[in-house]
């Protein structure tokens, strides 16, 4: 088993007249043998036999024109979206994986499948888009690390009537997974030694792509796309095309205010004890 590398994107709060910053941070712990790899030039979006391609650029069988994750976040999306959706972000960020090229023989060469993260605080995402038949019954959430398979705890943070706009919290401590149950019950998991699909296929495959970027001021953000189909029933997406359930997930920052009145109790108590001993 590969060592865990742990990727931390932190969001940092300055204050000019301290030493220290207060921060919130939300790590990615990925394998070993993975990092970030650069967005391509061009998202092919090409059948099963087109060049070489990240796991995540595949054709969509969601209709023509170019519907994948990458398109979406690139802003080179085409052929229909719905209204519902929050635009494109237009950015052109990095993809968490391994840097072997992908193409039709190889289409599982630059997946990490074991896939989980840190935090300490408050956890925020917001749905941005879907682009799936099973939308209105597909359950995103999270996970606890360590649970015995199968005995999963499942914390649900986006359901099937939540819509793109959507935003949602939670509060965890230590390593965390996500997953993602479609309408037949099927469950993939960022840990993909977990997923429960009736083919040990989809163990060897990683369901969530992530991607890393900056979105929102004095923050740090993921963006992660889902494929909701077991590998079996992609058909001509080959592995997927990743855009069934587009989120973002951030870390709250600490608010200036606790930072700065901690930081007057500390000031008070000092004093407090000078005049004790004066």
């Amino acid at each position: 088993m590969s060592t865990p590398s742990r990727i931390i994107l932190a969001s940092t709060l300055s204050i000019a007249t301290l030493a220290g910053t207060a921060s919130a941070d939300l790590i990615l712990n990925g394998s070993e043998a993975f990092s970030w790899q650069t967005f391509p030039t061009t998202i092919t979006g090409g059948s099963n036999a087109s060049a070489s391609r990240p796991f995540w650029d595949n054709r969509s069988m969601d209709g023509s024109g170019s519907r994948n994750i990458g398109s979406y976040l690139s802003g080179t999306y085409t052929g229909g979206i719905s209204s519902s959706a929050l635009p494109s972000p237009n950015i052109r960020p990095s993809w968490w994986g391994g840097p072997v090229a992908e193409g039709p023989s190889s289409g599982t060469s630059a997946m990490d499948t074991s896939l989980s993260f840190s935090a300490s605080g408050t956890v925020r995402s917001q749905l941005r888009l879907e682009v799936a038949g099973y939308a209105n019954r597909n359950e995103l959430g999270w996970y606890r690390l360590g649970s015995p398979i199968g005995q999963e705890l499942l914390n649900p943070i986006f359901r099937g009537p939540d819509s793109a706009g959507a935003s949602a919290s939670f509060d965890i401590t230590g390593d965390f997974g996500l997953y993602l149950k479609n309408a037949t019950g099927q469950i993939f998991f960022t840990e993909s030694f977990r997923n429960r699909t009736g083919s040990e296929t989809d163990k060897q495959i990683q369901h969530f792509a992530i991607f890393g970027s900056s979105l929102l001021p004095g923050s740090q953000n993921y963006f992660i796309g889902v494929e909701d189909l077991a590998r079996a029933n992609t058909g001509i997406e080959n592995i997927g095309d990743y855009n069934d359930m587009v989120f973002a997930i951030s870390a709250i920052p600490a608010p200036a205010s606790a930072l700065l009145f901690g930081v007057g109790v500390a000031a008070l108590g000092m004093r407090h004890r000078r005049e004790k001993t004066a």
